[in-house]
């Protein structure tokens, strides 16, 4: 008898509701928990374009994006 009361039926509309708000929650929950940075334009000079052509060594390339993938970059 004790199983009984704790039973409670949950409808379809009731479940999908709940589930609805619980994830909208946790998503307005989670804006803003980021780091902060600033704008892109405020630290970087950005130069006139069009941007003059510059031969790239792809050695170094390669180490400056494995570095930068490990310091989250």
């Amino acid at each position: 008898m004790a199983d009984e009361k704790r039973l409670k039926t949950v409808s379809r509309r009731d479940f999908l509701t709940g589930a609805g708000i619980l994830i909208a929650g946790g998503t307005l929950g989670l804006v803003g928990c980021g780091p902060k940075q600033e704008p892109a334009e405020a630290a970087l000079e950005i130069p006139a374009w069009p941007w003059p052509y510059v031969k790239l060594d792809p050695e170094d390339v390669r180490k400056r994006a494995h570095k930068g993938y490990y310091e989250g970059a």
